[in-house]
């Protein structure tokens, strides 16, 4: 495991902390855990890697797009952002619109979609 991977590990489970998975007392950051080990099959690019691990800290979290280009860089940052949804719509309306951003979305996206699901 890679050294940003680690840190993408520690920095989405601080985020997640105290926080668990809806109607259950998992621990929310097995989601985001599962989602890297997914991804992992399809890729080894450790940036890719770490945007699944901190594809909810964004949209669950309050953690800025600025925190994370400081920490991860701006590849990390710009797929995380391109994963987020806008939790002031509906949920029909936010899954609507990735399936449409989907279709046209760069290829690492789609892989850390295919994980999240």
């Amino acid at each position: 495991m890679t050294a940003m991977i680690e840190e993408a590990a520690a920095f989405a489970e601080k985020a997640h902390r105290g926080v668990y998975r809806k109607g259950t007392k998992i621990p929310y950051i097995t989601h985001p855990m599962e989602t890297a080990v997914i991804v992992s099959a399809f890729t080894d690019d450790p940036e890719i890697i770490a945007a699944a691990l901190l594809h909810d800290v964004v949209e669950d979290s309050g953690v800025s797009g600025e925190e994370l280009e400081a920490v991860f860089g701006p590849r990390v940052m710009e797929l995380v952002m391109l994963e987020s949804e806008d939790k002031s719509r509906t949920w029909q309306e936010r899954k609507s619109c990735t399936v449409r951003h989907l279709c046209t979305a760069p290829r690492e996206v789609k892989i850390i979609a295919w994980g999240i699901s």
